[in-house]
Parts: C-alpha cells; sequence; structure tokens
C-alpha cells in the first residue's frame, strides 16, 4: 500500500448503506465514500465501485437511499459489503428492517440514524470510481445514535471522551 493510500485512511467517513430499487428488487450496499457536498440546494456525494451491482440500478432508476448506520452494526456493514454472487439476499441475511419511502420508491432502513432519499443530478467516472451526486428529497426521523466510522481501513466507533 502507498504512502498516500495510508495517509488518506486516516480520514474518517461514515458508514452507510446505499439502497435501490427496481423491478428485480431492493438491493443495498455498504458505503464509506459518502458526504454533503452542497446546502442549498441540499446535495451528497457517493462513491461507488463501477463493477457493483447497484450501479446499473441506480443509472437506471436515478434515485436511491442513503442510510446512515449506527454504531453497534459492524454485522450489518459486513454482511452488506459482500458482493451479491457470496449473499443474494443482504436485507435478510443482516437481519434488517424495512419500511416505505417517504417521498421515492426506494425502502428505507428502520435500524438506520436517519434515511436520506436521494434522486441523481449527476454521476461521473472518477478514477476507479463512479461519483454519484444526488439531491436529498428527504430525510427521516432522526434518531440519537452515534454513527459508525470508516478510519484507518477499519470500522470504528465515535469517542465523545475529549468532549466537553
Amino acid at each position: 500500500m502507498s504512502q498516500i493510500q495510508k495517509a488518506l485512511d486516516k480520514i474518517p467517513v461514515p458508514v452507510t448503506l446505499v439502497g435501490a430499487y427496481n423491478e428485480e428488487g431492493h438491493n443495498v450496499i455498504t458505503v464509506s465514500w459518502f458526504t454533503q457536498v452542497s446546502q442549498e440546494p441540499s446535495l451528497i456525494m457517493v462513491s461507488i465501485s463501477p463493477s457493483s451491482s447497484i450501479i446499473p440500478v441506480i443509472s437506471e432508476t436515478k434515485e436511491f437511499v442513503v442510510s446512515l448506520l449506527p454504531q453497534d452494526n459492524e454485522q450489518v456493514a459486513r454482511i452488506c459489503g459482500h458482493t451479491r454472487e457470496n449473499v443474494t439476499d443482504k436485507i435478510k441475511e443482516a437481519k434488517l428492517t424495512v419500511k416505505d419511502g417517504n417521498k421515492l420508491n426506494v425502502p428505507l432502513i428502520e435500524q438506520a440514524i436517519v434515511n436520506f432519499e436521494c434522486k441523481v443530478t449527476n454521476q461521473y467516472t472518477a478514477g476507479d470510481h463512479n461519483v454519484i451526486i444526488a439531491n436529498v428529497v428527504s430525510a427521516d426521523k432522526i434518531k440519537e445514535e452515534k454513527p459508525m466510522v470508516f478510519y484507518d481501513r477499519d470500522l470504528v466507533a465515535i469517542d465523545n471522551s475529549q468532549s466537553t
């Protein structure tokens, strides 16, 4: 691993599920390259491998949900991080509970801290990933839990011991 990649691994990022839905059903993947890029309008960015099974669904439907995972959901993140060839029904295997979306036809994840319903505005190839910019059209009720974070190539919990 290069020195640059080791340095980039020191950037903490939230662990999320990205879900999409079409006539073949609901699919989710684990994504840690996610951030807000604009307040007005409310835009987010996710970066996903072009080989991911979810890319064709998002490209087709132009909508998806980002579900921010609480720090006690490491097993969920690991299961949903597998390819569909290894885990065919990630939602069942991870014991996730889904509910109808508020604005879009993509189910929300009950276990999430918050679900962001998103409509794609732009999609780019950037290096070895697809960067998707999306408008957040809805965010459901926010749970007061701490998010799981990907840091230094591992899933970690946030420690607030230094906060005042």
